[in-house]
């Protein structure tokens, strides 16, 4: 029911889905548009559907007019450049997986400012035990959020303890 016609990630500037009238019998997808049967898609013919293929139709048809509002949006918040770069595409995650191919810091280098970070720290005298608590806690929460965390959760505790200074480890270990 389904025949495929080639097509690149672009239109023509003539064709009609530049211009905004979709015609009704094309369904376009990334790279692929596919030529389907009218009578299949139309929504006025109620006929020759089945329960969930009036359902997936309309999701369909939902989730393409949500794809082209937010691909409006990305685009509107860009540069000119920019904009002449990725207009051509049709599907917000191609755009969003090349922008981020080009313009996201790599994750390993963030791993490791946080990690330099996470083994670097040192409590000064004097300063606020609170304040480099929170901090390192914050740092443990990226460790995580970055898939990066340790096997054991005794390598954070052991760590942090390294970062306090000598007196303040000398009054804890009087405590315990």
């Amino acid at each position: 029911m389904i025949e495929t016609h080639g097509g690149g990630h672009g239109l023509a500037d003539g064709d009609p889905w530049r211009r905004g009238s979709v015609p009704s019998n094309v369904v376009s997808m990334p790279s692929i548009h596919y030529n389907v049967v009218r009578k299949l898609i139309s929504p006025t013919l109620s006929e020759g559907f089945l329960p969930g293929e009036r359902l997936t139709f309309n999701r369909f048809t939902q989730w393409y007019e949500d794809n082209k509002k937010v691909c409006s949006v990305i685009l509107d918040s860009t540069s000119n450049e920019i904009q002449k770069q990725y207009e051509r595409y049709e599907d917000i995650w191609l755009i969003m997986h090349y922008m981020k191919e080009l313009y996201a810091v790599p994750d390993w280098h963030i791993r490791y400012d946080v990690m330099k970070a996470f083994f670097g720290a040192r409590m000064t005298e004097g300063s606020s035990v609170r304040e480099h608590g929170v901090m390192m806690i914050c740092l443990v929460e990226k460790f995580k959020d970055l898939h990066a965390h340790f096997e054991k959760e005794e390598t954070y505790i052991d760590v942090i303890l390294q970062s306090l200074p000598p007196s303040l480890i000398n009054s804890l270990s009087t405590i315990t």
